[in-house]
C-alpha cells in the first residue's frame, strides 16, 4: 500500500492537484503497522495522521496562478482591493476633514466591489497571503482586516446582520490614525516613547470622530476597543474581560495577526505559522480564547498544499494539519513525510508565496 502512496506522489507536480485526493485518500487508508519512513528519527504512524477539515465547495488542492484562471481571478482581486483602499481612503477623509456622514451600506460596497468574483469564501484568504507587499499602514490594512473578518464571521456561524457590523467595523477600527502624523505611521526605526504614547491615543481619536454618526454602537465600540486585551494589559482604557465588545474581541485578533504577517516600512512581516503560534501562546491572557481557538484552526487549516520552507532549509508542501499541534503539520519532501509534531529540531521559517 504505501509503495502506492509514494507512486502516486512521484507521478504528481504537488500533492495538491486533483490526483492528491485520491492520495490523501490513500494516505488515512495505511494500515497502523506500516509506519511512514519520514524525517530521522521521527517515524510517522498513520493512526497519528489527523483528518483534515475541508469544505465540500473548497477544492482540496489550490492552482497557483501563472498561466491559470486563477491569475486572471487573482490580478482582478488585487486591482479591486488597491481601488477599494483608494475608495476607503477617501471616503474616510471626506468624513473626518468635511464633515460627511457615512452610512454602513456605503462601506459595505466597497467589500462587495473586491469579493464579488470570489468563488468560495477561502480564496479571499488564499489572495490575500499573496499581497503582503502592500503594506500602506492604514487603508490597506484595514481593508484586509476587514475581508478576513467577513471569513472569519462565517466561520463563527454568524448571521449575515452580525456580519456586516463586523466588516463595517473592521473597515473603520483605524480611522483615528487620520490624526496621526504619517512620519511616525510610516517610521522605519524603533518609536520614541512620546510617539507610541500618540500611536496608543487612535482608538480614542476614532471614537471621537464617529461619537455623532448614525453607526450601530457596536461599530463604535470596535474603533474604541480593539487594541484592549483580556487580561487588561491594552490600551486606551485597560478593560479587562466582560467589559470588551465581543466583536472587538474579533477584530482584535485579525488585526494582530494581518499586523505581524504583513510588511511595514519598518519590518518585514513574519511567517504566518510564527504568528499564529505568537496568538496562540498569547490565548486566553490577551485575547478571548473561544474566538482565537477559531480563527487559529481555521486559518491553519487555509495553509494546506502550500509550499514551505523549513528551518533547515529545506522545501516542502503541507499535506496534513495535526490537531494536536496546529502549527507543527505534516508536510511532503522529497517523497518523504515529515510530521513536524514529532521533528522538534524542524520549523517552518517561511510560506513560499
Amino acid at each position: 500500500m504505501m509503495k502506492s502512496v509514494m507512486k502516486k506522489i512521484e507521478n504528481l507536480d504537488s500533492v495538491g492537484v486533483p490526483a492528491g485526493d485520491a492520495f490523501i485518500s490513500d494516505l488515512y487508508s495505511l494500515k497502523k503497522d506500516a509506519a511512514v519512513s519520514c524525517y530521522d528519527p521521527a517515524r510517522l504512524k498513520p493512526s497519528e495522521i489527523q483528518e483534515v477539515m475541508i469544505q465540500k465547495s473548497v477544492p482540496l488542492h489550490s492552482q497557483k496562478y501563472l498561466g491559470s484562471s486563477q491569475e486572471v481571478l487573482y490580478h482582478t482581486f488585487r486591482e479591486r482591493f488597491l481601488e477599494a483602499a483608494n475608495t476607503l481612503k477617501k471616503t474616510l477623509e471626506a468624513m473626518v476633514v468635511d464633515g460627511c456622514d457615512i452610512t454602513e451600506k456605503e462601506l459595505l460596497s466597497i467589500i462587495e466591489l473586491v469579493i464579488k468574483d470570489i468563488r468560495y469564501n477561502t480564496q479571499i484568504i488564499e489572495f490575500l497571503k499573496n499581497m503582503r507587499d502592500i503594506h500602506d499602514v492604514t487603508y490597506s490594512h484595514s481593508l484586509c482586516v476587514a475581508l478576513i473578518c467577513y471569513v472569519y464571521a462565517k466561520w463563527l456561524g454568524w448571521d449575515q446582520k452580525d456580519r456586516d457590523i463586523l466588516v463595517v467595523s473592521a473597515l473603520l477600527h483605524d480611522i483615528g490614525k487620520i490624526k496621526i502624523s504619517p512620519k511616525i505611521l510610516e517610521k522605519e526605526g524603533a518609536l520614541t516613547e512620546e510617539e507610541f504614547e500618540k500611536i496608543k491615543q487612535h482608538p480614542r481619536f476614532g471614537y471621537e470622530m464617529v461619537l455623532d454618526k448614525n453607526l450601530d454602537e457596536r461599530i463604535k465600540n470596535v474603533i474604541l476597543m480593539h487594541h484592549e486585551r483580556n487580561n487588561g494589559s491594552g490600551y486606551p482604557n485597560h478593560l479587562q474581560g466582560e467589559q470588551i465588545e465581543p466583536m472587538a474581541a474579533v477584530v482584535a485578533i485579525v488585526d494582530a495577526y494581518d499586523a505581524m504577517t504583513r510588511n511595514r516600512p519598518y519590518h518585514e512581516g513574519i511567517c504566518p505559522f510564527e504568528a499564529l503560534d505568537t496568538l496562540n501562546n498569547e490565548g486566553n491572557t490577551k485575547f478571548k480564547y473561544m474566538y482565537l481557538r477559531v480563527f487559529l484552526e481555521q486559518m491553519t487549516y487555509t495553509y494546506i498544499n502550500e509550499e514551505v520552507e523549513l528551518s533547515n532549509d529545506i522545501r516542502g508542501r503541507i499535506i496534513a494539519i495535526n490537531d494536536h499541534e496546529l502549527f507543527r503539520p505534516i508536510i511532503v519532501v522529497n517523497n518523504q513525510l515529515i510530521d513536524l509534531s514529532r521533528a522538534r529540531d524542524l520549523q517552518i521559517q517561511k510560506v513560499i508565496c
